[in-house]
């Protein structure tokens, strides 16, 4: 593809490198930052990834200027150019939520279930006493959901802050893989410091 490296991606992979990332290219952002700015930085972040990998970046001309949103928060496409076109195809696909507002959340994870990709990324911040409520509530959407894929995969990453545990380990980011049918794994955690 106009010799580019096309790598089809998986949940492990990407939060594997996500976390790897996060010190270098998007932790200089204080836990207090406003929500645009932590959207700017992780989309950014996405963006230079997708590129770097290949793909054509689409995402809301306010991250960066010229990208476009496409239904959702950012999607890497890969576009056939040789025998079809008008032809593509939505590898990854993100959508974020840093309001804490359940029915906020699950707003913008709906919007995954609508659209065809082989990766779907929700990245949120949810109180930490509802973290289990809204797994079993993605994993619920995601089974009773009228089309499915069975190559399609949500990775769901959540950020979270505790303030009783020391500033080098306050942000938590953790990461689930949730298949086609609404089966979920744990892929691990790890936490960074505050600020």
């Amino acid at each position: 593809m106009d010799g580019g490296k096309i790598i089809l991606v998986n949940p492990k992979e990407i939060f594997s490198r996500f976390l790897y990332d996060y010190d270098k290219k998007i932790r200089p952002l204080s836990w207090d930052d406003k929500n645009s700015e932590w959207t700017k930085k992780i989309l950014g972040y996405f963006i230079d990834l997708g590129e770097s990998l290949g793909y054509n970046v689409y995402t809301d001309p306010r991250v960066r200027n010229g990208y476009y949103e496409y239904l959702v928060d950012l999607c890497w496409a890969i576009e056939l150019k040789d025998d079809y076109p008008n032809e593509w195809g939505i590898e990854l696909a993100i959508e974020q939520e840093w309001s804490t507002e359940l029915k906020e959340i699950y707003y913008d994870f709906e919007k995954l279930l609508d659209i065809k990709a082989n990766l779907k990324i929700m990245i949120c911040s949810p109180r930490i006493k509802d973290i289990d409520d809204i797994l079993l509530t993605f994993q619920k959407y995601v089974s009773k959901c009228m089309i499915k894929i069975p190559a399609e995969k949500y990775l769901i990453i959540i950020f979270t802050r505790d303030i009783n545990r020391k500033e080098s380990e306050r942000i938590k980011i953790e990461g689930y893989e949730i298949d086609y049918l609404g089966n979920i794994k744990e892929l691990g955690y790890k936490r960074f410091p505050e600020f």
